[in-house]
């Protein structure tokens, strides 16, 4: 089944600390994540997905789970034990509170790499072109030979 649109509150909360406070938003992974068309994202994919089921997880989690993964070119524990740890990686997946554990099974990684296909090459080299017209300049992220430019 198609995956679950986030939603954010926009509210604070008691006993939880929300990322849009406690990061600076001027961090190039934050300018990123902004520039990012992800409802584009999700319509590309859609037609990956039935509409029976049980939904799929969010787009942005597992997309900018793999996004991140190919930028820092970890492994998918390697992502996944950074995205407890960081909350910038959290801020690019779409969270809006800071998690102190990871809220998805690890192997939907290569589950959705399986799905994407081809999609997959598609969205990593769209990813380069946000990554040299976003503002961010994210210049300490360097991409495999295949996706450089020039």
């Amino acid at each position: 089944m198609r995956p679950r649109k986030m939603e954010t509150t926009g509210s604070g909360d008691l006993f939880r600390a929300r990322l849009d406070q406690i990061i600076d938003m001027n961090h190039e992974l934050v300018r990123l994540a902004d520039a990012i068309d992800w409802d584009w994202i999700d319509g590309e994919l859609a037609g990956r997905f039935s509409l029976e089921g049980r939904p799929a997880t969010e787009t942005r989690f597992m997309v900018g789970l793999l996004l991140l993964k190919h930028i820092y070119r970890l492994s998918d524990e390697g992502v996944c034990e950074r995205w407890v740890e960081n909350p910038y990686f959290q801020y690019f997946t779409g969270e809006e509170f800071f998690r102190h554990t990871f809220p998805h099974e690890r192997s939907g990684l290569s589950h959705w790499r399986r799905r994407l296909g081809d999609k997959l090459d598609v969205l990593l080299a769209t990813s380069n072109d946000t990554f040299l017209t976003s503002p961010a300049q994210v210049r300490f992220m360097t991409m495999p030979s295949r996706y450089r430019y020039g």
